[in-house]
């Protein structure tokens, strides 16, 4: 048990290179929180050459599958927790193999990657690059890729993945594609450091960029702070703060695949093994 805990998402060999963003909330405690702004992709690709690919992940708590069939009445399938909207560089950061279909078809809007196993499930075999099928009774999507079934030992389980800009045409999202408020938890930022680059030059960075990327009711940004209030924690702390809002976001970053053991699914909530709660649920 101990052993498939700590295998957690360390199967990507880009592992040691890879970050994550993450939000902290600012009440009368400091609360950790795992979303990310929406632009945050775009903006870390813009002001940092050292780094390499960025990509958004925003995963949907519910979704509403609907699949024609030859009736005309089409199969539906509620599904919890297996649709995300996604950049397509995020297969260029972690390791999602795709045994058919072509990653760049993501850049264009209303596509999508299944894995075998949904292959399967909704139209009986794999066989499926230019299926279509419907998102909560509004959006169509055609089907440019199938991905292996993803392992057991992975934080991220999304089975369904979507274009990203397929939000910009979405009335939910887009009027927020640009927004640096907002934040949703299961909208998480991606980046990988180009090798020889430590995520050090990525925490010195960041000043400036706070001040140059923020919600405009959170402009006056008073500090920040590079360590963690919780020191045992094995995580790099960036925190812009601010004394002008009752609820101040600042933004915090952290390697998200230590090099050494575990992943941030443990230690970001005090996880060890043997503990009850699975590692990642509710990993910010």
């Amino acid at each position: 048990m101990v052993q498939h805990h700590l295998s957690f998402d360390t199967f990507h060999k880009k592992a040691d290179r890879i970050v994550r963003m993450v939000t902290d909330i600012h009440l009368e405690t400091v609360t950790p929180f795992r979303g990310a702004p929406n632009p945050m992709s775009k903006a870390l690709r813009t002001e940092f050459s050292f780094v390499e690919k960025t990509a958004m992940y925003a995963g949907r708590g519910e979704a509403l599958i609907s699949v024609p069939n030859a009736s005309g009445i089409p199969d539906k399938y509620k599904e919890e927790d297996i649709f995300a909207f996604v950049e397509p560089e995020l297969f260029e950061i972690l390791d999602l193999p795709i045994i058919q279909g072509d990653v760049a078809a993501l850049r264009e809007p209303n596509t999508a990657m299944l894995t075998e196993k949904i292959a399967r499930k909704y139209y009986g075999h794999t066989d499926v690059i230019d299926k279509t099928f419907r998102y909560d009774n509004e959006v169509d999507f055609r089907v440019v890729g199938i991905l292996r079934d993803l392992p057991d030992n992975t934080d991220y389980q999304n089975e369904i993945l979507v274009s990203w800009t397929t939000r910009n045409a979405m009335p939910a999202y887009a009027s927020n594609m640009d927004n640096w408020g907002g934040i949703t938890g299961g909208t998480y930022c991606f980046a990988l450091l180009q090798q020889g680059h430590a995520i050090a030059e990525l925490e010195s960075a960041m000043p400036a960029f706070l001040k140059k990327y923020h919600h405009s009711r959170k402009r006056n940004a008073v500090s920040i702070q590079t360590t963690d209030a919780d020191q045992s924690a094995p995580r790099q702390g960036l925190r812009r703060r601010t004394d002008r809002q009752k609820l101040p976001l600042g933004l915090d970053l952290y390697r998200h695949f230590p090099a050494d053991n575990g992943l941030c699914q443990f230690y970001k909530h005090g996880y060890r093994p043997g503990a009850q709660t699975r590692p990642g649920s509710g990993c910010a």
